[in-house]
């Protein structure tokens, strides 16, 4: 496997007792780099000092416990053996995603470089995959373990704050290579007719969207999003939950959309693996047109 050395620092953060640091270090690396008055060059050298200080005490043997960095997500993908850390640093009213995947029987890293193009929605995104250490920059919340064709793989859920009061929901899918190195975006969702590899929520930051996994692992169940009124479509600042649900079921090859689930009543039919439904036919809507 690789591992990806970040290389750019600025000196006066820099010291030599990176694989020394302790979690009271880390911890207050990570809140001071969230605060909203650093200067940029604060915030950066900041960032990457937690960074290599997470990688160096990863890479030692000291993986974290649970609760000694609570402002760090950490999914365990106990299937293959790794873990995946991801975390938010800010600068003013922007913020910035950090990540890296742990691999508890080699002890490497890989860091993981955001690719904003592919957490913002943008069409060209959906079906692309990425790879070399690139990943939709989101802080990951779970990770939903599947098997196709004998592989592992997993359907990742994730958040970004974003920015100009919209925030973002986050569905992608990751394998690894035969190197272990991860990749994101593989086709394995089935939405609305598409194979997709991703699909992006975008809404308003003063709502809440839920985006959950039911049924051990079985469904991933959502609101389903709307704008306040028809004239605003497509302003994302003012979408928000509808009071309907949709939700990806695993049929045994692909993650299959099915709109508008009621979700005291799961049971509704996937039809056969590869088979793309038009679910509108066979399920009562509640929407209004």
């Amino acid at each position: 496997m690789k591992t990806w050395k970040a290389v750019f620092f600025c000196s006066f953060f820099v010291g030599p007792l990176f694989g020394q640091a302790t979690y009271q270090e880390l911890r207050h690396w990570h809140q001071a780099s969230l605060s909203i008055d650093n200067p940029i060059e604060k915030s950066k050298a900041l960032s990457e000092r937690l960074w290599t200080a997470l990688q160096e005490q990863l890479e030692k043997g000291n993986s974290l416990v649970a609760d000694s960095l609570p402002s760090i997500s950490q999914v365990e993908l106990k299937a293959v053996g790794k873990v995946v850390y991801t975390w938010l640093t800010r600068h003013q009213d922007s913020f910035q995603t950090w990540g890296l995947i742990y691999d508890k029987k080699s002890l490497e890293t890989w860091e993981l470089h955001p690719n904003e193009s592919a957490v913002l929605g943008e069409p060209s995104q959906i079906k692309k995959l990425l790879s070399g250490g690139h990943w939709p920059g989101v802080l990951m919340y779970e990770a939903v373990p599947f098997k196709r064709k004998g592989q592992t793989m997993y359907l990742t859920i994730g958040f970004f704050p974003g920015a100009d009061n919209v925030s973002y929901k986050h569905l992608d899918i990751l394998s690894f290579d035969k190197a272990g190195a991860p990749i994101f975006g593989g086709r394995y969702m089935l939405w609305e007719g598409q194979k997709i590899g991703r699909k992006t929520f975008r809404y308003s930051a003063q709502a809440s969207m839920m985006l959950k996994t039911e049924k051990g692992g079985k469904r991933v169940v959502m609101d389903h999003l709307a704008p306040a009124s028809p004239e605003l479509k497509n302003q994302f600042a003012f979408y928000g939950p509808d009071l309907s649900y949709d939700a990806l079921e695993f049929n045994g090859e692909e993650w299959i959309l099915i709109a508008d689930v009621d979700v005291k009543n799961p049971g509704q039919d996937l039809g056969q693996p590869g088979q793309i439904q038009r679910f509108g036919p066979q399920i009562k809507p509640r929407r209004q047109p």
